[in-house]
């Protein structure tokens, strides 16, 4: 996978996108896509059921708080209708102190604990009131009229109480000890918090309730009757116990686990082994034996045979490379023993040129025996060149090949060109054979053409450095290469031919240059060191 720019990634369509992410990350991705709808409904399950334990615990306090509303209410109903009679008694035929303890009586009776009241005239008169109890100065309420006041900074409960006629009110004070007394819910330890509310005023009953950070709480709100006040009670909810904590973290379990063994299944069966035989697949060499799970016993049964397949594939590549390299080896020897036959037959021509040399009478033949001799030379030097280069497929060095050539050309000079100097200016060049032999062939003639022109004058044989299209040339200098009335005869006998024709073998025009006294001609390279 390449990599791209950011930006280019900014580019790209999704689905693109997908495609370059490895394998593991799209299985597991695919893997939590494919259960997140059944961990969402199992998770919206935990949580049905923990709402549902909510409403019911909801209930139960609803139940408690009904309960004790109605307990409050009937005592505050039943003081106020005795406070009724006890007032239209005084306001009608008028009470003696009988009915004022009888009063004190009844409400203490009711309410568990004695109820402060008291009763007055409309001139602020007590005519009845309860041990300890003093009337406050306050305006008596209008006619057969009641009023309940939640006095929180008293913290208690007013309540005041007007006659049919206006002229007698009653009035009774409810502490706040007696009202949590009233109102306390059966069944309920002290850990919640009980307020007796009327519009925005509070009146905390039972402040056991104690908030802290991330806690659940519950609170229930109930009106008391004929009365226009309300309990609102807070409890702590129920804390989650493991199980329910369990059971709801258990959808979130189960998804990652589930991805998480979907995940480390494809890895350690699939993607490992693939990524594993990718490696030993890239680094196979030919002849090796591929083993892509050597150290590893857990690929998949299909990945395993198909690492047995390469396996066998590489096996039998090996065994066709011991044959190819056995057959090369029996060709190589071959072809060595072709080129030394070869060579052994050019020297048994040479020496047997040499030996007709010897005996001939007149001093064209040995003339035209040595000529002949230089030719097979040549090609002998050639062809032990290309073979010396052979095995390393690079062709035949131009510079040991010159310097041969040169050499056997200077010991069969004739004897008036006996001190011929030829100066070589060769680079390390290679060259094919088809290149090699004229060139051979053209420094023999240039080099002979020379000793019949001028057997006193020096040859300077050159090759010229290459260009970048592998291109060189060959040049020979000397002043017997001037223009001349004899360079012009031999050229035209022989010469010119044979040298025209050796050019053209190698794909470049003869060039002559008779006041400089050159010959050139330009060749192919191979390689340059």
């Amino acid at each position: 996978m390449t990599d791209a720019s950011p930006e280019a990634l900014g580019q790209m369509p999704i689905v693109d996108r997908f495609a370059r992410v490895s394998t593991g990350v799209k299985m597991f991705l695919l893997l939590s896509l494919a259960l997140l709808p059944l961990v969402i409904i199992i998770l919206f399950a935990s949580l049905q059921t923990t709402r549902t334990a909510d409403f019911e615990r909801r209930s139960l306090i609803r139940v408690a708080l009904n309960e004790s509303a109605r307990r409050l209410g009937s005592e505050l109903a039943t003081d106020i209708n005795a406070l009724k009679v006890a007032t239209n008694a005084y306001d009608g035929e008028g009470a003696d102190r009988l009915a004022c303890d009888r009063i004190g009586s009844i409400l203490s009776t009711n309410a568990g604990t004695p109820t402060l009241f008291a009763i007055v005239d409309a001139q602020g008169k007590t005519l009845c009131r309860s041990v300890g109890f003093d009337a406050p100065p306050a305006p008596l309420p209008r006619a057969a009229s009641v009023n309940a006041i939640l006095e929180p900074a008293a913290a208690r409960l007013r309540i005041a109480i007007g006659s049919r006629t206006g002229r007698i009110g009653a009035v009774a004070v409810y502490p706040l000890a007696q009202l949590a007394s009233i109102a306390q819910p059966a069944g309920f330890q002290p850990h919640y918090a009980l307020r007796l509310m009327q519009g925005d005023r509070a009146l905390m009953l039972v402040d056991g309730y104690d908030h802290r950070l991330l806690e659940r709480s519950e609170s229930v709100s109930v009106p008391v009757n004929r009365m226009p006040l309300s309990l609102e009670m807070t409890v702590r909810s129920v804390p989650f116990t493991a199980s329910e904590v369990l059971t709801m973290l258990l959808p979130l379990l189960m998804w990652g686990a589930a991805a998480l063994i979907g995940w480390l299944v494809m890895d350690r069966l699939v993607l490992r082994p693939l990524h594993q035989l990718r490696t030993a697949v890239s680094a196979y060499r030919p002849g090796e034996v591929l083993e892509p799970f050597r150290k590893m016993t857990t690929p998949a049964r299909e990945i395993r045979d198909l690492g047995q397949t390469f396996r066998a594939i590489t096996e039998t590549v090996a065994a066709h490379e011991n044959e190819l390299a056995l057959g090369l080896s029996r060709q190589t020897r071959l072809t060595r023993e072709v080129h030394h036959r070869v060579k052994n037959n050019l020297q048994v021509v040479a020496s047997l040129l040499n030996l007709h040399a010897r005996g001939a009478r007149s001093s064209e033949a040995v003339a035209a025996y040595a000529s002949i001799q230089r030719r097979v030379d040549a090609l002998a030097v050639v062809h032990r060149n290309h073979f010396a280069e052979i095995e390393d497929n690079r062709g035949v060095a131009l510079r040991p090949l010159v310097s041969e050539i040169t050499s056997n050309l200077r010991a069969t000079a004739p004897r008036e060109a006996a001190r011929l100097t030829i100066l070589i200016e060769v680079p390390a060049y290679y060259v094919t054979q088809d290149v090699a032999v004229p060139i051979a062939f053209m420094i023999t003639e240039l080099v002979e053409l020379s000793m019949l022109c001028d057997p006193r004058a020096a040859v300077e044989i050159t090759v010229g450095r290459a260009g970048s299209d592998n291109r060189s040339w060959l040049e020979a200098r000397s002043t017997a290469f001037r223009d001349s009335r004899k360079l012009r005869d031999k050229l035209a006998e022989r010469y010119g031919r044979i040298l025209e024709g050796l050019a053209r073998q190698l794909r470049a025009p003869l060039e002559r240059d008779g006041q400089a006294g050159t010959i050139s001609a330009g060749f192919s390279i191979i390689d340059r060191e």
